[in-house]
């Protein structure tokens, strides 16, 4: 949230959204078990085996806070002057609950006939200042995402999903890392992305896998092959999957809890993030051919 280093096209970015890259999501909980209540969601990226911590958020009220709690959103809402619906829903242990009544991983690519996805990677509102905290989320033009142009320019673009990954603290990101930013008190949802360059008049267009963490009893058709668990700390699966070519950010995009130009997509990383606290979810996305072998649908989204 404010910074516009941390995420992006191109190597002057911390995290180089056209390579691929992994994000661990952790859900930690207030007595740090799997039947506490959801508290804290943390998150970590890792690209070519570095780790890198979620940073700091930038504006004012909120500039010491770098991961999604009751007080980072309430901040966040002053600070963006928006209606606190996420308190207003039951916050953060809302979402706790409503991952223990179970939830669905879907996965595709997509466009937005309401807003363009502006809100991901543009100036949203469109009306509204770039320099104002929460308007300016990304790169694409105001003008970029609208659905019938995206279709036409990237008639042929399709992604594939597989290692997605969802289980005990630690046993899922192994493989992805080379340290260990995991801890036993956390739940965490892993999604991996790898973008392909864009031949829209985007000049960032990138996709970020958004996942959502299952009941803890519940498998991944995804991946077979992945250990799973029916324990109360979580299943593992993982997942490949990549866009050929993506036209903007109307199209295809990571999770909930977010960090870089955006500011409005703590409200988006809220509704996104899942409960249980010894759980991690992961999911890798790298470039694939032209036919997708994925069954599931994944919406994509920028952090």
């Amino acid at each position: 949230m404010g910074n516009k280093t941390f995420f992006g096209p191109g190597s002057d970015f911390t995290i180089d959204t056209t390579k691929s890259f992994t994000v661990v999501t952790r859900f930690i909980t207030d007595d740090g078990t799997a039947t506490g209540t959801l508290s804290e969601i943390t998150r970590f990226y890792v690209q070519d085996d570095v780790s890198y911590e979620m940073p700091f958020a930038t504006w004012s009220g909120i500039e010491d806070m770098n991961s999604l709690t009751e007080s980072q959103c309430s901040a966040a809402k002053t600070e963006f002057g928006d209606k606190d619906d996420h308190k207003a829903k039951g916050g953060l242990e809302q979402l706790g609950l409503a991952m223990k009544r179970g939830m669905v991983l879907t996965m595709s690519l997509w466009t937005d006939s309401a807003a363009y996805c502006l809100w991901l990677e543009s100036d949203y509102p469109v009306t509204s200042d770039a320099s104002d905290p929460g308007v300016a989320r990304g790169t694409c033009a105001t003008t970029t995402g609208v659905p019938d142009d995206v279709i036409s320019e990237q008639p042929d673009a399709t992604v594939v999903f597989s290692n997605i990954r969802f289980g005990d603290i630690g046993t899922t990101v192994d493989g992805i890392s080379s340290s260990d930013a995991s801890t036993s008190t956390s739940t965490s949802t892993t999604t991996s992305t790898t973008t392909s360059p864009s031949s829209s008049t985007s000049s960032g267009s990138s996709t970020a896998t958004s996942t959502t963490t299952a009941p803890s009893t519940s498998t991944s058709s995804t991946d077979a092959s992945a250990p799973t668990s029916t324990s109360s700390s979580g299943a593992s699966t993982s997942a490949n999957a990549s866009p050929s070519t993506v036209a903007s950010s109307s199209e295809a995009n990571e999770a909930d809890n977010e960090t870089d130009s955006s500011s409005k997509v703590d409200t988006e990383a809220d509704s996104t993030a899942g409960e249980s606290s010894d759980v991690d979810a992961a999911s890798t996305v790298t470039p694939a051919p032209v036919t997708s072998t994925s069954s599931c649908k994944v919406r994509a989204r920028r952090h």
